[in-house]
């Protein structure tokens, strides 16, 4: 849908399932991005720390029961351990050397096809995302930002 005639979000935020959803926030007006591990940011079973830093003060305030999703977008470090906005294709790329490319479609089209089997550790599965990442314990988050002439690329 076109949004010209409505105020976006200056912030945009998703699990990283599908390369045609940055195609789908450039095409709203995001041309800032960051591809941000939420490993980190997963709580043990007790809903306290675990995974990388769930007991520090600051993470609680992101904290939803067994996991929160780290800082917001300015303060949240992307792969390359920054906090660097970057250019969606920058990112794009981030995600091919990161990720099992099953389709370049959306979720919804993908699972319509045949889906590809996947090995895994503990069991042979049916993929459900179009991509999916190489390592099973880690998975990311796409941040987006409206360009706003100052970011880096």
């Amino acid at each position: 849908k076109s949004r010209s005639n409505a105020r976006l979000p200056k912030y945009l935020s998703f699990e990283c399932n599908s390369l045609a959803w940055i195609d789908k926030a450039v095409a709203l007006g995001y041309r800032c991005f960051k591809l941000v591990p939420q490993a980190k940011f997963m709580c043990d079973e007790g809903g306290g720390g675990g995974g990388g830093g769930g007991d520090d003060k600051t993470d609680l305030k992101w904290r939803h029961r067994l996991w929160h999703s780290g800082p917001p977008a300015e303060e949240s470090l992307g792969v390359d351990g920054t906090r660097t906005w970057r250019s969606a294709e920058f990112v794009k790329t981030q995600i091919r050397s990161r990720f099992c490319i099953h389709s370049e479609g959306e979720v919804g089209y993908f699972l319509k096809g045949p889906r590809p089997f996947v090995e895994h550790d503990f069991a042979v599965l049916q993929s459900s995302f179009p991509i999916e990442s190489k390592d099973e314990e880690q998975w990311y988050d796409v941040h987006a930002k409206l360009h706003d002439g100052n970011d880096d690329k």
